[in-house]
């Protein structure tokens, strides 16, 4: 008969853990890949012409609005609940502590990336979502870096 302790060894994973330095380089290298990587794609696509010249459409202003709005509940949940309420958010029991807020920054997400596209779609075409998605990994890849 096997005791516990013997299944224990025998089951134990092969691969360990990789100590968490190596995992903190990782993410450094993909953080610094997806900025590279946006930041490449911007200047060599010209952005700032594309913006410029796109800047008087109805969904420029609304993905601007949507934006400004997305960022404005981030800021209200990663800086204003914790360091003014003194209240720490628990994400995984988001529906008790924040219902409303998370269900606007959905909302707002969802908004500024159809009027993203919208804006985008006469000039790159169907590269529009593929370009929206690396630009969000290098913003969400700052912030990481930085918060």
């Amino acid at each position: 008969m096997t005791t516990d302790s013997e299944l224990k060894v025998r089951h134990a994973p092969v691969h360990q853990r990789q100590p968490k330095r190596i995992s903190s380089l990782r993410r450094g290298v993909e953080s610094a890949l997806w900025i590279g990587g946006g930041a490449a794609l911007a200047y060599y696509l010209r952005m700032d012409q594309v913006l410029a010249e796109r800047s008087s459409s109805n969904w420029f202003a609304v993905a601007l609005l949507a934006i400004a709005g997305f960022g404005s509940v981030f800021l209200y949940l990663e800086l204003y609940l914790p360091r003014k309420q003194g209240r720490r958010i628990n994400y995984q029991e988001w529906e008790r502590e924040v219902p409303r807020t998370i269900q606007l920054a959905t909302v707002l997400g969802i908004l500024a990336t159809i009027s993203c596209n919208a804006v985008l779609w006469p000039v790159f075409g169907a590269f529009s979502p593929l370009l929206l998605v690396v630009w969000f990994m290098a913003t969400a890849s700052a912030i990481g870096l930085v918060w």
